[in-house]
């Protein structure tokens, strides 16, 4: 129904409205309240006594309209108090007409959005969990809820997003997920979950972005015009950002290169694994110290200079000397590879303060 009146203003009023009036009657209570334009296609909302009833009274080119919905089952959430007539958005209407009572129960629309995206609760499982506490509320209606609450933040990601912008330091990482349903694409496609995190250790900002495709692409356009430095994994995508971002240090992810050599340990228990581990090891000890001993600017380049680089090097001598006695295909071979591709990115975070290793 609500299609065609994207850009009316809705008011609803609260409290009980006698249903035998009908048209004259209605648009009387409207007159009376000053709220709205009666003949300039404006929705005005009552509700009945038995609050199983709405009418919508609405002004058509050239005569009025009423649209009456009744339920057979349940109620409608509706503020009791009699009030001036209050204005809602099409959203809020929405939610209305699904039963979400959005007037005083905002809280439980957080808690179950909470639930989903913190406790990674599904919303089939919240289903279950309001059944059994008597409240009605299908995934269908969570979902509109979700989409609507995801709306009305959009200002804030936006804001969210200018801020990451402004960071010294971005870290991006991707992950695939599967889409079900998606317009155009098989349920088999692969999709991809972006995420990324700046704004420092006080205050960090952490945005989730979508995109059906692991491009670079994604990057480019959601850092548009950035400057600064990015941290990432060894993923080639990365490095087709490099020459339309010259403004941007890349730096490497020492977790990353790690973890090829803890998958290699675990496969072949090489001692020559098990020691690049340990001395690992060492260089996130020096990251714990510095954050223990607080630091200043200079002083954690300084100490990283001294302590994390003789280390850093070492590691590198003893890659490449075992490299050429290792199978270059082998899991400790790829393991050593990736190291010594990314030498120089991993480095990076030696000369600037807030990377973290």
């Amino acid at each position: 129904m609500f299609g065609e009146f994207d850009h009316a203003r809705i008011f609803v009023f609260a409290g009980v409205t006698d249903f035998r009036k009908h048209i004259d009657g209605l648009a009387q209570i409207v007159a009376m309240a000053k709220r709205g334009g009666l003949y300039e296609g404006d929705l005005f909302v009552f509700c009945s006594k038995g609050r199983d009833k709405l009418k919508v009274l609405y002004y058509d080119r050239n005569g009025f309209c009423l649209w009456y919905k009744r339920l057979e089952a349940g109620k409608f959430p509706w503020p009791k108090t009699a009030a001036e007539a209050q204005e809602i958005t099409r959203e809020q209407m929405m939610w209305l007409l699904r039963g979400i009572d959005f007037w005083h129960e905002h809280k439980k629309i957080t808690s179950f959005l909470v639930s989903k995206f913190c406790d990674h609760l599904p919303l089939f499982r919240q289903e279950k969990l309001f059944m059994r506490r008597g409240i009605e509320l299908s995934r269908q209606t969570l979902s509109s809820a979700l989409l609507c609450a995801a709306a009305r933040c959009q200002r804030v990601y936006e804001l969210m997003c200018d801020d990451l912008r402004q960071s010294s330091y971005i870290g991006i990482d991707e992950t695939p997920c599967q889409v079900l349903g998606e317009e155009g694409r098989k349920n088999t496609t692969k999709s991809y979950m972006w995420v990324f995190r700046g704004g420092g250790r006080s205050s960090p900002i952490v945005i989730y972005r979508y995109a059906p495709t692991r491009s670079a692409d994604v990057v480019r356009e959601m850092l548009s015009g950035y400057r600064g430095v990015i941290q990432t994994d060894g993923f080639s995508g990365y490095e087709a950002l490099a020459p339309s971002m010259p403004e941007v240090h890349f730096a490497g992810c020492m977790a990353h290169a790690r973890r090829k050599f803890v998958d290699a340990y675990a496969v072949t228990k090489s001692p020559l694994a098990q020691s690049v581990i340990a001395q690992m090891a060492k260089l996130y000890a020096i990251e714990e110290e510095i954050r223990e001993k607080e630091l200043s600017s200079e002083q954690i380049i300084a100490f990283r200079m001294t302590h994390a680089r003789p280390i850093l090097f070492v590691l590198k001598e003893r890659i490449e000397r075992e490299a050429a006695h290792v199978p270059p295909k082998s899991v400790l071979g790829k393991a050593m590879r990736y190291f010594l591709t990314h030498w120089e990115k991993l480095t990076v975070y030696c000369d600037y303060v807030h990377i973290p290793l």
